[in-house]
């Protein structure tokens, strides 16, 4: 329970982890504090009946974990997973940047479908400003030139 509760914590961390998903992590740790709770207890119980005793852990220990080498728990199992590749913090950094990396080629390909909308909307602007000019023009050429300046303001590069 409590390996969960730090991958969900290091999860929050990661790029890509979006606002939903972020308060959905949080909401779904919180339900489960009572239950990290009762782990914790039954930890510190079974630490206190070993020969040597292990350290006791507390709720606000478990609260700051960020990463798996933090979590000193993990050194007194049967295997030692902190020394595992994926327990590592250098690849949890690579992985981050990796997420990042991901999320950065989303964002561009995004990007791309953006810019042609907001180009085409462009050209359809001209065309609508200059359409609506010639239909003026006939009743009221005044304001028909004001809608040709008005354009090429707008559509002046700055």
């Amino acid at each position: 329970v409590l390996v969960a509760r730090i991958f969900e914590m290091s999860r929050l961390n990661i790029a890509g982890t979006g606002y939903k998903m972020c308060k959905h992590l949080a909401a779904a740790l919180k339900s489960r504090s009572k239950s990290i709770q009762a782990a914790i207890k039954a930890y510190n119980t079974a630490a206190a009946a070993l020969t040597p005793p292990c350290q006791e852990v507390s709720w606000e220990e478990i609260i700051e974990f960020s990463f798996l080498s933090e979590f000193d728990i993990l050194r007194d199992a049967r295997e030692d997973v902190r020394e595992r590749k994926w327990a590592t913090q250098k690849n949890r950094l690579l992985m981050q940047q990796f997420f990042k990396l991901l999320c950065a080629e989303d964002e561009l390909a995004r990007l791309h479908v953006e810019i042609r909308r907001l180009l085409t909307n462009i050209e359809n602007e001209e065309v609508k400003i200059r359409a609506a000019a010639t239909h003026i023009e006939k009743t009221d050429p005044a304001l028909a030139l004001q809608i040709h300046q008005e354009k090429a303001n707008r559509l002046k590069p700055t």
